[in-house]
């Protein structure tokens, strides 16, 4: 209808005029704000950029570092890595030494324990036997000690045997002999003494006899 297109005119000019109202206020807000440059505080220096106004020390602080301490920084770097290479040595020097120790331990370990397995074997051992429901350590001799008992033994046999042999052959000797050599001494011992009294037979310087 007629009235309805007269009414979407006139509210579609209502709202350009509105734009129009907001664009124009918006670059009278934008015509009296500050500048951007009003922002940066100037030290020195009248340019229009804000690095022109800085002082060249707190311009660049690296460039003026690296320019006036390269020498002092590689002198601690170098005295850093030879502390950490002596330490490095040190510790390195510590393990060795450890590991040696624990290598000659082992070594004696191993040798003490097979010496001890011969001399378990050479003089004995404890052995665990069963008695009922308890258990009791019994020892056992080693050969060493087994050796010893055969040798006792043996000489005990041997004593045995000689004491037998020296009663066999006092029953066989002769009971007669000691008899005749007992008479036989005496006679040679009264001749002697009359040897002595009287003098040799063929001295002729002959004692003479007491009277009776």
């Amino acid at each position: 209808t007629p009235e309805k297109k007269q009414s979407e005119s006139s509210r579609g000019r209502k709202r350009k005029a509105e734009n129009q109202n907001e664009s124009s206020q918006g670059k009278s807000i934008g015509g009296r704000g500050h500048k951007i440059s009003d922002y940066f505080e100037y030290q020195g220096g009248n340019g229009s950029s804000p690095v022109r106004g800085i002082p060249p020390a707190i311009r660049s602080p690296q460039n003026s570092h690296s320019h006036s301490t390269p020498s002092s920084s590689t002198d601690l770097t170098m005295l850093k890595l030879a502390a950490l290479e002596s330490n490095k040595n040190q510790d390195l020097e510590k393990k060795e030494g450890r590991i040696d120790d624990l290598l000659r331990s082992t070594q004696e370990k191993l040798s003490s324990r097979e010496k001890s397995m011969q001399d378990r074997l050479r003089l004995g051992h404890f052995t665990t036997v069963r008695h009922g429901a308890s258990f009791t350590e019994q020892w056992t001799d080693g050969f060493a000690f087994q050796n010893l008992v055969k040798q006792q033994e043996w000489v005990n046999q041997q004593r045995e045997d000689i004491e037998r042999q020296r009663k066999l052959l006092a029953k066989r000797k002769p009971p007669t002999a000691n008899n005749s050599q007992a008479p036989s001494t005496n006679s040679e011992s009264k001749q002697r003494k009359n040897k002595a009294v009287n003098g040799a037979e063929n001295d002729p310087f002959v004692r003479p006899n007491l009277p009776q």
